[in-house]
């Protein structure tokens, strides 16, 4: 029997069941199929859109590695978006020191709800709740430019406090002398 081989030509509408390249194949189109795989490394210099779920699975741990090489005001991002309205960003600014931020919206400059940058230091705007089982250890100084206030039946302080003025329930606190007497006054 012979071994017929397919001619095509351009416009025409070729139906192949396999295609085996050496080289590189190129588009200028779209190129459509059932299914992709690549079994080595592959790059894309433009936008790439998932219409599905996007799974990352390797057995020696995977990893999801965003690399700006850009200079200047390029920021490394993961955006969340509802209905194409941007809920959260998360990234690492492009700032000449990387802080990693979270941010509700679409954009991780300027102020942001949470910051944290390369010496561990972090920044929260807004309000931070633990609930009744949870401990918040602090390891240096708490600063804070409102109200301190706490409740409960007890607190311990294991250094000192300092205060133009201390009120306890209804009560005024005032130091009176060097022997550390201490008055209340209503």
């Amino acid at each position: 029997m012979p071994n017929w081989k397919k001619v095509i030509t351009s416009g025409s509408n070729a139906h192949l069941n396999e295609i085996t390249a050496s080289g590189n194949i190129s588009s200028s189109g779209i190129i459509t199929g059932e299914g992709l795989v690549i079994s080595d490394d592959a790059e894309i210099t433009d936008d790439l859109t998932v219409g599905g779920d996007l799974e990352i699975a390797n057995s020696g741990g995977p990893k999801l590695k965003l690399n700006t090489a850009a200079v200047g005001t390029a920021d490394s991002i993961i955006n969340f978006q509802k209905n194409s309205i941007s809920q959260y960003t998360i990234g690492s600014d492009n700032e000449s020191t990387s802080t990693f931020r979270i941010n509700s919206g679409g954009s991780i400059a300027g102020t942001t709800d949470f910051a944290m940058d390369s010496s561990g230091n972090v920044t929260i705007q807004g309000k931070m709740t633990a609930d009744s089982y949870d401990d918040i250890n602090v390891d240096g100084n708490i600063t804070a430019s409102g109200n301190i206030s706490a409740s409960g039946d007890s607190h311990t302080f294991g250094g000192s406090i300092t205060a133009s003025n201390l009120k306890l329930g209804d009560n005024n606190i005032r130091y009176i002398d060097s022997t550390a007497t201490l008055t209340t006054e209503a």
